[in-house]
């Protein structure tokens, strides 16, 4: 009788090509990894800053940034988009990156956030619910408050640089000499960027009153670089 399989090697072949399907072990399989690179800095780095990263499914993923303030996290098994978190003993800034790619978090960062979600509520609370966040909505107000802070810190030519992606270091060069050379000032949870003759430009959304009034005394209240928070909430326990 003739034999089906003319060689039994076709038959192992074909067993063991199955077996690395069935594994994931093929080129097209699920072996890719998804990172987020990034620096946290205020000018100078938020050097050994603990950085934790939620996916749009409440899963989250944490690492340490180095003593220039830089950042690599696995992200793997997060769905995008993303909200970051950078804490020190004194300081708490946020950003948002909507895939996995290098991602800035910084008092601008912060900022521009803050203005994205309604007048009042925290960056903190958005952490904590970013999974029941509308991201259509989020987006939307994250291109107009981009549009804002660029003109309220028109002066510094910011509009060829993506203050969320765009990559830079914290040496006092380029974008890091411009993030140094602005009068960032922290008060009770809040954070404000003034200009020379001590006027609020913006600042996050719980000080939207003040910067609309412009009121002089009331920014003076503000010190430069001696907050603990920057989005109105307390510092993280955890």
């Amino acid at each position: 009788m003739k034999s089906f399989f003319k060689t039994p090697h076709l038959l192992i072949t074909l067993l063991f090509t199955l077996t690395l399907m069935g594994c994931g072990g093929g080129s097209s399989g699920g072996g890719n990894t998804a990172t987020i690179t990034g620096l946290t800095a205020e000018g100078a780095a938020l050097a050994n800053a603990d950085i934790l990263i939620k996916g749009r499914l409440g899963l989250e993923a944490s690492g340490v940034a180095n003593g220039d303030g830089e950042f690599s996290i696995d992200v793997t098994e997060l769905t995008s988009p993303y909200i970051l978190r950078a804490t020190t003993q004194t300081r708490v800034l946020y950003s948002y990156a909507s895939t996995a790619t290098n991602t800035n978090i910084t008092p601008i960062t912060t900022i521009i956030l803050s203005q994205s979600v309604e007048t009042g509520t925290s960056l903190q609370s958005i952490f904590n619910g970013f999974s029941e966040l509308s991201i259509s909505s989020l987006e939307n107000n994250l291109r107009t408050a981009l549009q804002e802070m660029n003109t309220a810190i028109d002066d510094q030519n910011f509009e060829s640089f993506d203050h969320f992606s765009d990559t830079f270091k914290a040496n006092g060069i380029g974008y890091d000499g411009i993030l140094d050379s602005l009068n960032f000032a922290y008060q009770n949870g809040s954070i404000v960027i003034k200009n020379s003759s001590n006027v609020i430009m913006i600042g996050t959304n719980d000080t939207n009153t003040l910067t609309e009034s412009n009121n002089g005394s009331e920014a003076g209240k503000f010190t430069s670089l001696t907050g603990k928070v920057v989005d109105g909430s307390t510092k993280p326990s955890g």
